[in-house]
């Protein structure tokens, strides 16, 4: 039920999504910044937003759901560490500063009060967004960054600046790409701010997490890293980091745990900003793209072997490389490997080949749905779309997409989540796959 409420300087309230908060008067400090004129903002599921007035004021509070929240508190949410954490950076002129913790620790909410702050003195930051799952910039399976020109109660407010595909959730296997992105995207929020704020991923636990973490510290070679942690949970990840760098920022009041759930609702809300239901279904002729991150269409089509089971595609890879087959039918990995059996001798003694080659089989079926990155000839991607059909006998994909001015997409790249036509998530794709 919407509840409007008059406010006293100094009050403090929590407000928990999915709801939208209108500021009708006075003045109040919302994410590390404050509003002096009429503001309204809107707060998703499982995010939170605290609000604290500095003069008398007036607000209202319209929820959108069951789990919509508003609660006051006798004490602020933002440690005066924040602040004086903000100052060093904005004094000692530090251009990258990366955040590292665990998950639900609000390394995303203390990204958005730095930029504000930042904002606040007069400097123009850049927030790059390095959560592929949980993405505050972007839609989930991209990096992105936003420069930002206002300051922003959320980070979701507006759409990233600079986009760069990856195509998964999660990056334990594509870490080549994901680095390449976090190493082209930060040098774009280099050249157009006056600093870059990395927000990275809360895989923190594990072999894949240690030597991720070490390998983008040596990546982007941090002028400050700020700790998120409750204990000291992540400590192992700073050990070499020399200590003058590193300022320890525990969690505050509001960082809560995001269920399964709740974060998959996320993801699939990251996309709206970005491709819809009603996005047009675009025509994309093979001759006018060169595919990337897949084997498809990398090598020189053969004329279909004759086999058991149908066949729509046949390429011959590079040298060891072997053949792609895209078969017409989802079939088990039982009948693949009949199938490859099959088909590996004969294309030995077709092209008089030494060996037997690798044969790579992929079901046509388990491509529909793929996320795709659609980029211009300079590899800068335009935007995201949705793999949702493919007619090999034409040869031409039929992709989903917002991107408006498709003669500017050169390249395709293929990605690893699948969705479905409602743009509910639909599993993954092996990768090397196709």
């Amino acid at each position: 039920m919407t509840e409007q409420r008059d406010a006293r300087p100094g009050q403090i309230f929590l407000f928990s999504g999915p709801c939208t908060v209108q500021l009708l008067a006075g003045e109040a400090d919302v994410v590390g910044y404050v509003h002096r004129v009429s503001r309204e903002f809107s707060i998703p599921m499982g995010k939170r937003c605290p609000c604290e007035f500095r003069t008398a004021g007036t607000f209202r509070f319209l929820p959108h759901g069951i789990q919509a929240r508003m609660e006051e508190l006798t004490e602020s949410t933002i440690p005066a560490e924040w602040d004086r954490v903000a100052q060093r950076i904005i004094d000692q002129k530090l251009r990258k500063v990366m955040v590292i913790g665990g998950m639900d620790t609000g390394k995303s909410f203390l990204c958005n009060y730095l930029a504000n702050r930042l904002r606040s003195a007069g400097l123009v930051p850049a927030v790059l967004d390095c959560d592929l799952g949980q993405s505050d910039i972007g839609p989930a399976g991209s990096l992105g960054l936003l420069i930002t020109a206002e300051p922003l109660v959320l980070l979701a407010e507006r759409p990233a600046t600079h986009l760069y595909f990856i195509g998964a959730h999660s990056p334990s296997q594509v870490m080549t790409q994901f680095l390449a992105g976090i190493s082209h995207l930060l040098r774009c929020g280099l050249d157009s701010a006056d600093g870059v704020i990395i927000n990275t991923t809360g895989m923190n636990l594990g072999d894949a997490a240690r030597l991720l973490k070490s390998a983008k510290m040596d990546l982007v070679q941090p002028d400050l890293i700020i700790l998120r942690q409750r204990k000291d949970e992540s400590e192992h990840l700073v050990r070499t980091a020399p200590p003058w760098i590193v300022e320890r920022l525990p969690v505050l009041y509001g960082a809560v745990y995001t269920d399964k759930a709740t974060r998959q609702h996320l993801r699939e809300d990251s996309l709206k900003p970005y491709l819809r239901p009603e996005s047009p279904v675009q025509q994309i002729p093979f001759a006018s793209v060169v595919t990337d991150r897949c084997f498809f269409r990398s090598g020189e089509p053969i004329e279909i072997p004759v086999c058991s089971e149908p066949l729509l595609w046949a390429e011959k890879l590079k040298e060891w490389e072997g053949y792609l087959v895209i078969t017409e039918r989802q079939i088990s990995q039982v009948r693949e490997l009949e199938i490859i059996s099959e088909l590996s001798p004969a294309l030995k003694a077709r092209y008089n080949l030494p060996y037997p080659p690798i044969v790579r089989l992929c079901c046509a079926p388990e491509l529909l749905g793929l996320q795709v990155g659609l980029c211009d000839a300079r590899s800068r991607c335009l935007g995201i779309g949705v793999l949702r059909g493919i007619d090999f006998a034409g040869q031409t994909m039929s992709v989903q997409t917002a991107v408006p001015d498709i003669s500017q997409i050169k390249i395709v790249q293929f990605g690893l989540a699948r969705y479905t036509v409602e743009f509910f998530e639909d599993g993954f794709v092996k990768p090397s796959r196709m």
